[in-house]
């Protein structure tokens, strides 16, 4: 179900253990029902099974990545890879993606006492550092380029990123 959309909670998963156990006539409809410390059993038993946390995808996203749309895309790639002789070349196809990091801190929840109540200091701007990361077909990774908010560069950024003599990632 996971791989279609729907992922079960551990509890589901218990629960419809325990129903297809009284449809099998493994238990009857009287009898205690399965536990979760049945399910740990399971996935002890079954190292390929993890509970996971679901990632979030967009409508969008999930109603563009079918079969058809699928299809279409690699027979694409396919063509491009041809035309610009590609196809034996994975150290010369890369792929480039970006990140938005906020700079301000934020903290994990803290455990506090109950008079008192732990307070963050910030400096109140939501500003956003882009980082952009490349690599090729194999594994190879071009250093991240960065890419700071303003119009003027603050040289504090770049404290122990590079050396004086050239320009490149430590």
């Amino acid at each position: 179900m996971a791989q279609l959309g729907y992922g079960y909670n551990r509890q589901e998963v218990v629960d419809k253990a325990t129903y297809y156990a009284v449809m099998l006539d493994k238990k009857t409809k009287n009898d205690k029902p399965l536990t979760v410390t049945w399910f740990y059993g399971i996935l002890g038993r079954w190292p390929d099974l993890k509970v996971v946390k679901p990632r979030a995808l967009e409508v969008a996203r999930a109603k563009a990545a079918n079969k058809d749309n699928m299809t279409k895309y690699f027979n694409e790639l396919e063509k491009a890879l041809l035309k610009y002789d590609l196809m034996d070349k994975p150290h010369l196809i890369y792929n480039v993606d970006e990140k938005g990091v906020t700079i301000n801190h934020n903290p994990s929840n803290v455990v506090s006492g109950v008079e008192t109540s732990p307070q963050e200091v910030t400096s109140g701007k939501g500003d956003t550092v882009t980082i952009l990361g490349c690599g090729n077909a194999i594994g190879n990774a071009l250093p991240p380029y960065f890419v700071f908010p303003g119009q003027r560069m603050n040289d504090q950024f770049l404290e122990g990123v590079y050396t004086k003599n050239s320009w490149h990632c430590l």
